[in-house]
């Protein structure tokens, strides 16, 4: 099974990330974006259950303070909607580039008791508001937040 978890600050806790990303697109020019939410991503593939899941997004990825996260599995996380107005950019590296993230997220999975094999996979997730064309955001993913020599990107 494919999992994917998203972690968000909590309600009332800046998104310094995202105010930067904000403030980068408004400095090369390009307009229509008010807004920037960013979230780091993490892509599991292996046999784990939804408890698993869960424990490791609790218990590893987030800081319970002030940080919460939704877990899914991929093909619904392919499938929710998100807002009119809305743009998503994901940023995955490479296939065959070293993730050291996701090597350090694998061995404290294990350190968690959890013994199944897993793919970990980690990513960006940027969520733009306001009224910025489809070109826009391809600008933006080419110019601002994607390498393209180590990262793909993906354009919900």
């Amino acid at each position: 099974m494919i999992y994917k978890i998203e972690v968000s600050n909590k309600k009332g806790f800046p998104d310094k990330h995202g105010e930067h990303v904000c403030h980068d697109v408004k400095d090369i020019g390009l307009r229509g974006v008010s807004g920037v939410k960013y979230s780091p991503i993490y892509r599991f593939d292996g046999d784990v259950t939804g408890l698993d899941i869960t424990r490791i997004a609790s218990e590893l990825l987030i800081d319970p303070i002030t940080e919460e996260y939704s877990a899914n599995t991929q093909d619904a996380a392919d499938k929710q909607k998100h807002a009119k107005g809305e743009h998503i950019i994901e940023v995955w590296l490479k296939g065959g580039v070293t993730d050291t993230v996701a090597e350090s997220v694998q061995k404290a999975v294990k350190d968690l008791g959890i013994s199944t094999p897993l793919k970990v996979k980690t990513g960006h997730k940027f969520t733009f508001s306001g009224s910025a064309k489809a070109a826009t955001i391809k600008q933006i993913a080419e110019k601002l937040l994607a390498n393209p020599m180590v990262q793909e990107y993906i354009i919900e």
